[in-house]
């Protein structure tokens, strides 16, 4: 079980607090991935984030 601050309609890995190993496998995903998520006992699919415009990774995952 994790917890994390719901500040946004994404998810950042970073807020993710209580579970290293899934903040760990989520900001090691790749571009564009696909991730299936339980979520308050509601799963959902999210995909991770694209590049930035300024060439820096961007952590986030938004829903697919």
């Amino acid at each position: 079980m994790s917890n994390m601050m719901i500040s946004d309609v994404c998810i950042w890995p970073a807020h993710i607090e209580g579970n290293e190993a899934l903040q760990s496998h989520l900001l090691a995903l790749t571009d564009g991935a696909l991730v299936a998520l339980n979520i308050g006992g509601t799963i959902s699919i999210w995909e991770k984030m694209a590049q930035g415009k300024n060439a820096n990774p961007t952590p986030g995952l938004k829903p697919a």
